[in-house]
């Protein structure tokens, strides 16, 4: 029998007297008097890998993992990845540090050259030339330009000052730098499209995302877009940062009319290690690639799954973490673990995809490293992101040149 006259504190405190003063221990004190501390810890209720350290009358089983993302701790538009006991911050191009705080100086490593000033910006540097020079880095000697090939398709330059010249160009040329066809001198094409020569007096005109007919003067409301090879879209994701960047999805309905070509890059293509999800053809069979950091896998190439007889395909691609999984008419083709000890698990596409190809000054083969030759040539509908119950509306957050309406 406990006695039941140790204090009145204790009493209070740690248990409650009954009939014949046995004494009825509170919760988290034993003893025949009630003075002795439960140790809830003993039985190890600590996850994850945690060590528990009790406080009076509680118990912490570490078992929920506070989210530090909700607080936005990554600067200068970093994107945050929340990771089991921390977060990661997936920084912008021109910015590096733990919560992406530094501002990578472009300078540091001197690109102008002949006493230029090099001025620092966010991703990128501008070179202040002195008297003489001129051009991005101030390579160009202004009075030897002559040996510089400032005048394009064989125009004559001559230096008319310490820092100007001008340009003598063929018959066939015209423009400040030459670089201008004389046959585009009085085109009429239309809004914001792009003059290219067809003949020595002949021109076409490329246009832009939306439009068509001869100057490009007629609108397109087709959503079966054609593609020619050297025709891109890129299209930018308004919800990006809303988006759950360990898990990313895209279907579309295509029909191709060449053999290879890349159809979709979801990525933002502008620095080699930029991450990427890439779908396209090599000889007729369907090609995947992946990028979710320093390129640790190889492309797949289904050579069992082949794109053929000209009619539409559906294709659907899901990438979990690490895992990539690929349907064919409702079919899986693929299902594989690119990185079982997934040293990487997030696709930070930058919000961007490209379809068909790339801006005109961007080589296919180099931007891809080789991994596509060209540019598609065919057919693409019906394109969904990350599982949204409404297509893709291209027309209203993209841009692209030389889209042609398409045929069922």
């Amino acid at each position: 029998e406990g006695n039941c006259f140790i204090s009145v504190i204790k009493l209070l405190l740690h248990f409650s007297c009954r009939l014949y003063s046995r004494c009825f221990c509170s919760p988290g004190w034993t003893g025949v008097d009630c003075a002795q501390d439960v140790n809830e810890c003993d039985s190890g209720p600590c996850l994850n890998g945690f060590s528990c350290t009790c406080s009076p009358f509680f118990t912490v089983l570490c078992d929920l993992d506070v989210n530090e993302c909700e607080v936005s701790p990554c600067l200068h538009e970093g994107i945050c990845i929340n990771t089991p006991g921390g977060f990661k911050c997936i920084c912008r191009p021109g910015y590096t540090g733990l919560l992406c705080e530094v501002n990578i100086n472009e300078c540091l490593s001197s690109p102008c050259y002949n006493g230029g000033r090099c001025i620092d910006g966010p991703n990128q540097y501008h070179c202040c030339c002195p008297p003489g020079f001129m051009g991005d880095f101030c390579e160009v000697d202004v009075n030897e330009c002559c040996s510089a090939p400032l005048c394009h398709n064989g125009g004559q330059c001559k230096a008319t000052g310490a820092d100007s010249f001008i340009c003598t160009c063929p018959s066939l040329w015209t423009g400040s730098l030459c670089n201008q066809s004389v046959s585009c001198v009085n085109n009429n094409c239309r809004h914001g499209s792009i003059c290219a020569p067809a003949t020595m007096l002949s021109y076409r005109c490329i246009c832009l995302l939306g439009w068509g007919g001869t100057h490009c003067d007629t609108r397109m409301s087709t959503d079966i877009f054609r593609f020619v090879g050297n025709s891109h879209i890129k299209y930018k994701d308004q919800r990006f940062n809303t988006r759950n960047l360990k898990f990313t999805q895209v279907s579309f309905s295509v029909y191709a009319s060449s053999s290879d070509g890349l159809i979709v890059w979801l990525g933002m293509a502008e620095q080699e290690d930029d991450d990427y999800l890439a779908v396209g053809l090599e000889e007729g069979n369907l090609k995947i690639a992946v990028n979710l950091g320093e390129r640790l896998t190889l492309p797949i190439t289904l050579k069992n799954h082949s794109f053929c007889c000209r009619k539409w395909h559906n294709v659907s691609l899901n990438l979990n973490r690490t895992v990539i999984q690929a349907f064919l008419n409702n079919e899986e083709i693929l299902f594989e673990d690119l990185d079982p000890f997934e040293r990487y698990v997030a696709l930070n596409s930058g919000g961007v995809a490209y379809f068909g190809g790339f801006e005109f000054y961007k080589n296919v083969s180099v931007v891809t490293s080789g991994i596509f030759s060209k540019g598609f040539e065919g057919n693409i509908r019906n394109v969904f992101l990350f599982g949204d119950g409404n297509p893709v509306l291209f027309h209203k957050n993209s841009e692209g040149f030389n889209i042609f309406e398409g045929t069922e």
